[in-house]
């Protein structure tokens, strides 16, 4: 948390935590910006690489989801429609997702955004994954999921420092993207990326600006300032310094958002981002001054969110993040000429906000139609407000009602996960008229399409497999047994349910072979040993 003998009292939350005799500092007081705080959220994404979210340590799930994906790309439709006469067919539009980490977003999104089939003159797209880290890059180029994309054009992959580099140089095609190199508008995302990229914190008071001063002290006396473990024993000292809004950035804009939130914030506390300013800054030169930033974040959106705030907090969950000054960014795009598109009512989780810079011959007609269709009409507080009215009805909510949910959100394996168990005793319960179970395995087979394997413990092939074979949907559930062995190897489990399913499908060889294969694993396993009874005794049955 914050300490400090004069600022101004913010409460606590879920913050760096307040640690009794912090006495080392790990710094001497400087700009939030320039803190060693961001070198140690850079060591932590470098090390834990795709770990960082397949062992659930970085929240992820919203804004890497099926229904998002399917949000942004209507809006990013609706922004190449409005730029759609000055287009040259001949080069892609690139869509860069800064901090792809996962890949899941991308994973989405590149099918979400492929041509439809009868369409005379499509627009080649080229969805290009960058990340800091090294081993994420590493994990995508090995990922089978994504090979075919990376091989056929429509994928490609970059090391990108969001905080400091002005070319994104393309490992697959080789080409670079930088100023004056790129013939096309450029989509990019940042979910989660600005609210942990560096950025200052300010308050006025007596009318005068004040920047704080920030030093990070530990309760050890650590040595190794690229371990991020510091960040769960340490805390922020802070003290304030009387500064002058003009020249403090050195960039006109920048000092002219400054002031502007000096005379209009008096006795609040604010941020600055002035790291992701920077970015937008850099890649609208990359882009010639014709952007669409797609952002999901935690974050406020304008002067009365910054009011409520008490004040930056930040959050841990093995790294950290601090809530995004959307309002900071929303002033700097409209100030360069462009046009912010905001959340309606004020977002309570999550903010979803389209920035665009340039001017296309007819305006942003279409773009605008499309985020107030697709991601305001109905926003991720809203989706998250759902799921959680859904998971308090539980065991209320009836089979077609959960469909209806698990397909409004997009089959979205993550919450098909969860309702797996109300789905079992549904089903286990009685058995569901023909076309509620059509529709429930429609959705399971949907789900498994929107499933990108990123390590996590959960076995979902075997889940849906489980679930399918209490519908007697035999082919489907031989599809999400083998899934099973693709990811998580073979195991006795999945390797007799996939053989009971060859048995209901008359195709005795294949559920002698896989029913060998478990009890050469595991000779004790009961569920092996029930089929190879049943087996047998169907065989001397059929030689009487």
């Amino acid at each position: 948390m914050w300490q400090s003998g004069d600022a101004p009292a913010v409460p606590d939350g879920a913050r760096l935590p307040a640690m009794s005799g912090a006495r080392f500092p790990l710094e001497t007081a400087c700009r939030l910006s320039r803190s060693v705080l961001w070198r140690l959220q850079r060591r932590f994404y470098e090390r834990r690489g795709r770990a960082a979210w397949s062992e659930g340590v970085v929240p992820h799930h919203m804004t890497n989801s099926p229904w998002l994906a399917r949000a942004y790309s209507q809006v990013i439709g609706g922004y190449l429609r409005d730029w759609q006469a000055e287009i040259d067919r001949s080069q892609p539009v690139y869509v860069v997702e800064l901090g792809a980490g996962s890949g899941r977003l991308a994973f989405h999104l590149v099918r979400q955004l492929a041509p439809p089939a009868d369409d005379p003159a499509p627009v080649a797209v080229r969805y290009v994954m960058t990340d800091l880290a090294e081993s994420n890059l590493a994990a995508w180029r090995a990922h089978p999921q994504l090979a075919a994309w990376l091989d056929d054009g429509r994928l490609d992959i970059a090391r990108f420092d969001a905080e400091h580099d002005r070319a994104i140089a393309l490992e697959r095609t080789g080409e670079t993207l930088a100023p004056g190199r790129v013939a096309n508008p450029v989509i990019a995302i940042a979910n989660y990326v600005f609210d942990g990229l560096p950025l200052d914190a300010f308050s006025v008071e007596d009318g005068r600006l004040c920047e704080w001063l920030v030093r990070l002290c530990s309760s050890h006396p650590d040595t190794d300032l690229d371990d991020p473990e510091l960040l769960g024993r340490a805390t922020l000292a802070i003290e304030r310094r009387p500064v002058e809004p003009a020249g403090y950035y050195g960039d006109a804009a920048l000092d002219a958002i400054l002031d502007e939130h000096r005379q209009r914030l008096p006795g609040v506390p604010f941020t600055v981002p002035s790291a992701s300013l920077a970015c937008v800054s850099r890649l609208a030169d990359l882009a010639g001054g014709r952007l669409l930033v797609l952002s999901s974040d935690k974050g406020e959106i304008d002067e009365d969110g910054l009011r409520a705030r008490p004040g930056p907090q930040l959050t841990l969950h093995g790294s950290f993040s601090i809530a995004v000054n959307y309002h900071a960014i929303a002033r700097f795009t409209c100030r360069a000429g462009g046009e912010a598109l905001l959340p309606s009512e004020p977002p309570r989780t999550i903010a979803s906000c389209a920035f665009l810079l340039g001017a296309p011959p007819g305006g942003h007609l279409e773009a605008r139609d499309a985020y107030a269709g697709a991601l305001d009409a109905m926003h991720p507080d809203q989706v998250i407000s759902l799921g959680r009215a859904v998971e308090h009805m539980g065991g209320g909510l009836q089979l077609d009602g959960w469909i209806a949910y698990l397909g409004y959100t997009g089959c979205d394996p993550g919450l098909v996960t969860d309702a797996l168990p109300h789905l079992m005793a549904l089903v286990g319960a009685a058995a569901p008229p023909a076309d509620v179970r059509d529709e429930l395995v429609r959705v399971l087979a949907t789900t498994w399409d929107n499933y990108f394997h990123i390590g996590e413990p959960l076995d979902l092939g075997l889940a849906l497999g489980r679930l399918a074979a209490a519908l007697a949907a035999w082919p489907e559930a031989v599809r999400f047994f083998e899934g099973s062995l693709r990811w998580h190897g073979a195991t006795p489990a999945a390797l007799v349910e996939l053989a009971g399913c060859h048995d209901r499908l008359g195709q005795p060889a294949a559920a002698r072979a896989r029913l060998d294969e478990a009890l050469a694993l595991d000779p004790a396993h009961a569920g092996a040993r029930a089929l190879a009874t049943r087996l047998a005794g169907r065989d001397a049955t059929a030689l009487r």
